[in-house]
């Protein structure tokens, strides 16, 4: 006898043989890695009580009641309070792994070769919408230029930078949640980049508190070079910028590394923000040098391409980063399938 029980991503009724009960099983329609129950889930009637019996041998109408174990299902009632915001699936157990930079690149390779149109498409959205973002805001600024006030100039970069910041933490929530999905099942649909509404607000915060400690570990290192300045020595101020300039920049490379899978974590496992970057910190160990490598790499190597193909590269290299490679790096350092681990389910 099949074995019928519901796909914990799409609610798509899924039927298989008895004997692949307790295995796992991959849903036809959006992918998602199912653990087939040892029986099928069906409702089952409980049996009348006494009371019912009665109540129906003496009630003209009592052929047709409905049991009242029975709960209806009103299509109109409204969602109790305590309803998620999220929905929530089955999610594999995490386990730290550290990753290799050869496997790294060449799965990032493959994804990218295989889903390069939804890629592109995502790609051209994120530049349409981020461009269109400063061109919509970036005209207050040359106004108050022309009208050489410049408190009307400052609010305008003001507005234009808060504008930017609010919809570039959407795309690349938008990204993350596309990519995680497309490394995830091999296939990709551009209507995830839109799904960001539950974590908008988390991620809002969470880049903000990132880009703080990332230029507040800069300013950090930069102090002694600051201190110079009361020397009046141009000879020690230059040298010491220089040098305490690299150091801040190093430092707030390693934090950002540390803090790198923060984004992943909280679209994916629907977290906080403390707990994302604890998570993040957590998994980064023993990953930080090559996910540097490979964002170096690509970083080089996405400047050449939009170079050679004159910016038309960009609608690719713009999602690789957050689209194809940390996801990628995130779900291999998590431990977590892949398309690639799944072809064999």
């Amino acid at each position: 006898m099949p074995v019928e029980f519901r796909c914990t991503g799409c609610s798509k009724l899924l039927r298989t043989p008895d004997e692949s009960a307790g295995k796992k099983a991959k849903c036809p329609q959006c992918g998602e890695i199912v653990d087939v129950p040892t029986q099928s889930q069906s409702v089952v009637d409980a049996a009348p009580t006494k009371f019912q019996q009665e109540v129906a041998e003496t009630n003209p109408f009592g052929h047709v009641a409905s049991s009242p174990s029975v709960a209806l299902s009103n299509p109109y009632e409204s969602p109790p309070i305590s309803a998620p915001q999220v929905k929530q699936q089955h999610l594999p157990v995490l386990e730290h792994r550290q990753i290799s930079f050869d496997e790294t690149l060449r799965m990032c390779w493959e994804v990218t070769q295989n889903q390069l149109g939804p890629i592109a498409l995502c790609g051209l959205l994120y530049l349409a919408i981020a461009v269109g973002t400063n061109m919509a805001t970036g005209f207050i600024a040359p106004i108050g230029q022309a009208m050489k006030e410049p408190a009307v100039q400052i609010s305008g970069q003001i507005v234009q930078q808060v504008a930017g910041f609010f919809v570039n933490t959407y795309l690349q929530l938008g990204l993350l949640i596309f990519g995680l999905n497309l490394v995830r099942t091999g296939t990709a649909r551009v209507s995830d980049m839109f799904q960001v509404g539950p974590y908008y607000l988390r991620g809002l915060g969470l880049f903000l508190l990132m880009t703080v400690i990332y230029y507040g570990v800069m300013l950090v290192c930069m102090i002694p070079a600051f201190g110079t300045i009361l020397t009046e020595r141009p000879e020690i101020i230059i040298p010491a910028f220089v040098v305490f300039g690299l150091l801040g920049f190093t430092c707030g490379m390693y934090a950002i590394l540390r803090m790198v899978l923060a984004g992943a974590f909280l679209v994916d496992r629907n977290t906080g923000i403390r707990e994302s970057l604890r998570l993040s910190d957590q998994y980064m160990a023993g990953n930080k040098l090559a996910t540097f490598l490979l964002s170096f790499v690509t970083g080089i190597v996405g400047m050449l391409v939009v170079l050679v193909t004159c910016c038309i590269g960009s609608v690719v290299v713009a999602p690789f980063m957050l689209g194809v490679l940390f996801p990628t790096i995130y779900l291999l350092a998590t431990g977590q399938p892949t398309y690639k681990s799944q072809l064999h389910v």
